[in-house]
């Protein structure tokens, strides 16, 4: 700059997305003078949209934001890891002008479960509350117990006293009550009716009958 006049002149630096500088210095006639200006940027703004998951952990690395929707930070590229319970991690990057936004869609896809193995039987579900019972590998046999079991005394300690059994009290037992019986009646005495005596009959001798013949 020239044809300034001397004496003390301000100058002051101006660009697009970064802080404006300003500094003051004193022209002396017939002398040139010299400033150094120094114009820092302005941060960038992200706005972040990301389908699938409700709270997801965003990290770069020197730091991490949880669930954030805007972010500012440092022009230039950026790199970051997002990371959702069920879904698959992703890794994203963007780049940031000087006092500019950028908006960022992140799409997360869920994770696949987890296969059994071959020749693993599925496990049956549980009453709610009730631990399922451990399964026990096909390979594992478990050792017989024998058809009789031994009988295991308990040891009579010879210190001690035995304490004979108290017996058991019995319930009384309820007395009979004796009912009179009334003595039998006499049967009535039997009216005998007279028999008449039997008739005599006159015995007779029979006679042999006497036929004539003609002689």
């Amino acid at each position: 700059m020239e044809d300034l006049e001397p004496g003390s002149v301000e100058v002051a630096a101006r660009l697009t997305g970064h802080r404006e500088a300003r500094r003051e210095v004193r022209l002396e006639k017939g002398k040139t003078g010299l400033v150094a200006l120094t114009l820092s940027p302005l941060p960038g703004t992200l706005v972040l949209k990301v389908t699938g998951p409700e709270k997801f952990l965003l990290a770069s690395a020197e730091e991490s934001w949880e669930s954030p929707r805007e972010l500012r930070l440092e022009p230039g590229e950026h790199r970051f890891l997002v990371r959702a319970p069920g879904f698959r991690e992703k890794s994203v990057r963007t780049r940031l002008e000087a006092g500019g936004q950028t908006n960022l869609e992140i799409a997360m896809e869920k994770a696949p479960l987890p296969s059994l193995p071959s020749g693993a039987a599925p496990l049956a579900p549980s009453t709610p509350g009730i631990p399922s019972a451990p399964r026990i590998p096909p390979s594992l046999s478990l050792p017989r117990l024998p058809a009789e079991l031994p009988q295991v005394r308990p040891p009579i300690n010879p210190t001690r006293p035995s304490v004979p059994p108290r017996p058991t009290p019995r319930a009384p037992v309820p007395r009979a009550v004796l009912t009179p019986v009334p003595p039998p009646s006499t049967p009535p005495a039997s009216v005998l009716t007279p028999v008449p005596p039997p008739r005599t009959v006159p015995r007779t001798v029979p006679q042999p009958l006497l036929t004539p013949v003609n002689r």
